[in-house]
């Protein structure tokens, strides 16, 4: 279960958190991408990880970038995206970053499958 599932996780979020200071948003791709090859959870499981992974970055960033300036900017964004709260804004941050966490694990998972197959014939 831990190799399998909290390690995995806890580097994506550690190394995703990483790589977004001295990187730009994108490196959270290449991250859950290595993540993903590197452990070879499964598909279901490495999205999973994935998901979850940036998923908790994302938004506990973004939900810390909010109380900083008590919901002012946000909140501006929220009505600019016609949202009735800036909450919903947080969250919908976290949902793009976890599904680009996600399906970039899967490539990662799928990307060591074909190799594996090509090493095997």
């Amino acid at each position: 279960m831990i190799k399998k599932f909290i390690l995995p996780l806890l580097l994506i979020i550690m190394v995703g958190y990483v790589s977004s200071i001295y990187l730009s948003w994108a490196a959270i791709v290449l991250t859950t991408l290595v993540i993903g090859f590197a452990f070879h959870l499964g598909s279901i499981r490495s999205f999973l990880v994935g998901f979850i992974g940036i998923f908790l970055l994302w938004t506990g960033y973004a939900l810390f970038l909010d109380l900083q300036n008590n919901s002012v900017m946000s909140s501006r964004m929220a009505q600019l995206f016609q949202l009735s709260a800036a909450w919903q804004l947080v969250l919908v941050t976290g949902i793009i970053g976890a599904l680009m966490g996600g399906f970039s694990a899967v490539t990662g998972h799928t990307i060591w499958q074909v190799l594996v197959k090509k090493k095997n014939k």
